[in-house]
């Protein structure tokens, strides 16, 4: 089933990860992708591996200009947007509150929060040309819970989260969808990026974190690209035509509580210091 056949995307970050995995994703249910992202050597190798559905645009989303570039030249190429995936991240310079510095909040701030924002004012417009369509901002389930991420990177997830929630209302009647995925755990080079690897060491180490991922989840399994993919698939797509303003959280459970075998062994140690005589 192809249920995104005729929709045109712009997906930012898109050359690995999430991103990645959900450029590939929606070509294969049928959509048009513009890629947005800042490596262009391997940008333009992967939409020419995909083919005439994919096209790329050097994009850092830092920029205001360049991201109203990116939604211009998606429309020039592809003739109209349908919708908007907001995915482009950054980790630089996070961490415990000595860590921070102005730079790095300044880096994190413009590329975490400024980037939704302004993507979302730039395709709004497009959109409105042809009828409406879906915006979806990744955040993350540190939006809503301690201990997921350091502190900035949560706090600007949670804005996004928020910011997300307050614009669709403005979007609704222009039938505009504005949704957030917030992955758990998944394996992608955001964990290198966090460590201070750059782009390249990131993406070569990203695998290495799933053992850890997969101890610490409910389902036993670390998250994929993948799994964050299918969730903004469905989120583009006709299928969620009267979902906006909502945030889907995909995390094999994770955020739902601690581990049910935890629990078990929890009450079991207090039922014997009960019976202790």
């Amino acid at each position: 089933m192809q249920r995104l056949t005729g929709k045109v995307a712009l997906i930012t970050g898109g050359t690995s990860g999430i991103g990645e995995a959900t450029v590939r994703k929606f070509i294969e249910e049928g959509a048009s992708v513009m890629i947005a992202a800042r490596r262009e050597e391997k940008g333009r190798a992967l939409a020419e591996a995909l083919g005439a559905q994919a096209g790329f645009i050097q994009t850092d989303v830092r920029h205001e200009d360049q991201i109203a570039h990116a939604v211009a030249v998606t429309v020039q190429r592809f003739g109209r947007l349908d919708c908007l995936f907001n995915n482009a991240g950054e980790v630089q310079g996070d961490g415990p509150l000595k860590v921070v510095t102005p730079e790095s909040f300044t880096l994190m701030s413009e590329t975490l929060l400024g980037s939704v924002i302004y993507g979302t004012q730039h395709a709004a417009r497009a959109m409105q040309a042809t009828g409406g369509g879906a915006i979806i901002n990744n955040a993350s389930v540190a939006a809503f819970f301690g201990g997921y991420s350091f502190h900035v990177y949560a706090a600007l997830k949670a804005a996004v989260v928020q910011y997300g929630r307050s614009v669709s209302l403005e979007l609704a009647p222009h039938q505009i969808r504005v949704n957030a995925v917030c992955p758990g755990g998944v394996v992608t080079p955001i964990f290198g990026r966090a460590t201070g690897q750059d782009v390249e060491t990131a993406d070569a180490t990203a695998q290495r974190a799933g053992p850890l991922l997969d101890r610490l989840n409910p389902m036993g399994r670390a998250g994929r690209p993948e799994d964050i993919a299918s969730a903004v698939a469905f989120l583009a797509s006709d299928e969620a035509a009267w979902i906006t303003g909502q945030t889907l959280i995909v995390d094999g459970g994770a955020t739902a509580g601690r581990k049910f075998e935890e629990t078990v062994s929890f009450f079991g140690e207090l039922r014997n210091e009960l019976r202790r005589s």
